[in-house]
């Protein structure tokens, strides 16, 4: 997301206009107009609608601009509801910090015990649980008010748990409007346009898919604090996978 407070790198592209200096390069411009620098190259990692507007405030040559543009729409995201729901007392241990679903057909895509991952996260002797919603639910929520939204949620979490957790005690709601790339964008034919200026395009529009759901299938490498994520085929009537920290081991859902 664009960050108003000023640059931070040209990677993170927080300036909403760019233009090319003779082609030797690229001068950024804050919100108020103000010179942000001066740079060979411009990696452009932002979603792609607002890469949009970005190269549609720009000086590139019109051509040039609405080809880049024409690429760049061809990338379509699924918004998300990431819900966080506090409790205390803590809910109960389980030999895995997340559930990811399998079968897309759920309200609840993934599900994570944040105190699990990191106790530091969380007030002392109080659990956390982020329900990061699928995108059926997502789109068909998108506008509910956040009070109605987090009782909703709250009342999934405790069915799929089968886990009477009373009412959380703080709750915070985030709407990723750009979360879940749906249609890819063509990263090898966007950027042949716009190599020979310096400026190349690259994040979740070039990638697409569910990319937990791929990562866990994939094995891919160890958690952040050095619990390796394991996964296990979905228990019979639950198509979610289990995520898990090592040595620990797996039991139904």
């Amino acid at each position: 997301m664009p960050n108003p407070s000023g640059p931070t790198a040209a990677a993170w592209l927080p300036w909403p206009g760019a233009w090319p200096r003779d082609w030797g390069g690229w001068q950024l411009f804050d919100e108020e107009g103000k010179a942000a620098g001066n740079y060979e190259r411009l990696l452009i990692t932002i979603p792609a609608s607002q890469a949009i507007d970005l190269i549609q405030a720009s000086q590139l040559p019109t051509n040039l601009r609405d080809d880049i543009c024409a690429q760049l729409g061809q990338a379509r995201y699924n918004p998300l509801l990431s819900v966080m729901l506090g409790y205390r007392p803590r809910p109960q241990a389980r030999p895995y910090y997340a559930l990811v679903n399998t079968d897309k057909a759920h309200p609840i895509s993934w599900l994570a015990w944040e105190h699990e991952k990191s106790p530091e996260r969380v007030p002392a002797h109080s659990g956390l649980l982020i329900a990061q919603m699928a995108p059926p639910y997502s789109q068909e929520h998108w506008q509910t008010e956040q009070e109605e939204l987090v009782r909703d949620v709250a009342g999934h979490v405790e069915t799929l748990l089968a886990e009477p957790l009373g009412a959380p005690i703080f709750t915070d709601v985030q709407r990723w409007r750009y979360a879940l790339p749906a249609t890819k964008a063509d990263a090898r034919a966007l950027n042949a346009l716009t190599l020979p200026t310096g400026l190349v395009f690259c994040g979740d529009a070039f990638v697409g898919g569910h990319r937990v759901v791929q990562y866990v299938r994939a094995g891919g490498p160890g958690h952040p604090q050095g619990a390796r994520a394991t996964a296990r085929a979905p228990a019979r009537g639950c198509p979610y996978y289990t995520i898990r920290r090592k040595g620990l081991s797996s039991r139904t859902v």
